[in-house]
């Protein structure tokens, strides 16, 4: 064969050889490149809404916190334990919300009135209606340690929620201790130590023990008055009459010879 034909199939066959890797790369895109696409713009679509997603959180945030602070102004149970439940995924709205709701119902207990009684400047209450039955004020400390108890169930095993964990506590025991029940209180001020010391919260523990053992000092709460049931102060007392002086004598001596006008 001469050389310049066998150059020429040399060549050829180096075309055919490069024609054929084109066309089999050229396959594998057309076999590929849809799902390739997709990943690619699954992953580009995924940082953009990752990115949309924060911002959505971070706004969703703001107004969980924004409604939070309102619900906690107003001081209106009902509705922090409406933006517990609207906001229960947002970081810890809802056991804050919980919390605020239970200590406005143990503190309305503890006072005897009724969320969001107002005062006289004298501390009574002049409408009656304001002033909680045995049976309200027993709700009241029931809708309490309902909430203190959900906060507690949520965190309790979480280092990280360990200062809410302790708050329901607190707010357990006083519960008790407003109940009047002594015992219960001081199993949740026991519960106290082994959450505050995983979480290097030891000062919780002491707090928890002085409590404890002055908890006879808490049992019952205070009730208020209503302006009906306060009894007027008697009146002071007349001051005692000034002493009155003797009248004076008069003096009328007869005359004596020394008495020039004497006769």
């Amino acid at each position: 064969m001469a050389l310049d034909d066998r150059q020429k199939q040399i060549q050829t066959s180096a075309g055919l050889d490069e024609s054929r890797l084109n066309q089999e790369f050229v396959d594998l895109l057309k076999r590929f490149s849809t799902p390739l696409l997709l990943v690619i713009l699954v992953v580009v679509g995924g940082y953009v809404g990752w990115g949309k997603l924060g911002e959505a959180r971070e706004n969703k945030l703001g107004d969980a916190f924004g409604q939070y602070e309102a619900a906690l102004k107003a001081g209106n149970p009902n509705n922090l334990l409406r933006v517990a439940e609207d906001f229960s995924g947002q970081r810890e709205i809802g056991s804050l919300a919980r919390m605020a709701a239970a200590d406005i119902y143990l503190s309305s207990a503890i006072k005897g009135l009724i969320p969001g009684a107002e005062l006289t400047p004298e501390g009574t209450t002049k409408n009656p209606d304001d002033i909680l039955t045995a049976e309200k004020r027993t709700a009241l400390l029931t809708d309490a340690k309902k909430q203190y108890q959900i906060v507690l169930d949520a965190t309790r095993n979480d280092n990280f929620k360990a200062i809410h964990s302790l708050g329901a506590l607190f707010g357990l025991a006083a519960v008790a201790e407003t109940a009047g029940n002594a015992e219960e209180a001081k199993k949740y001020y026991a519960e106290v130590q082994p959450i505050a010391d995983a979480a290097g919260l030891t000062s919780f523990t002491d707090m928890a023990k002085a409590r404890a053992a002055d908890v006879d000092k808490f049992i019952g709460g205070v009730r208020l008055l209503a302006a009906a049931d306060v009894k007027s102060k008697p009146a002071p007392p007349a001051p005692a009459p000034a002493p009155i002086a003797p009248p004076t004598p008069e003096l009328n001596f007869p005359p004596t010879p020394l008495d020039p006008e004497a006769k």
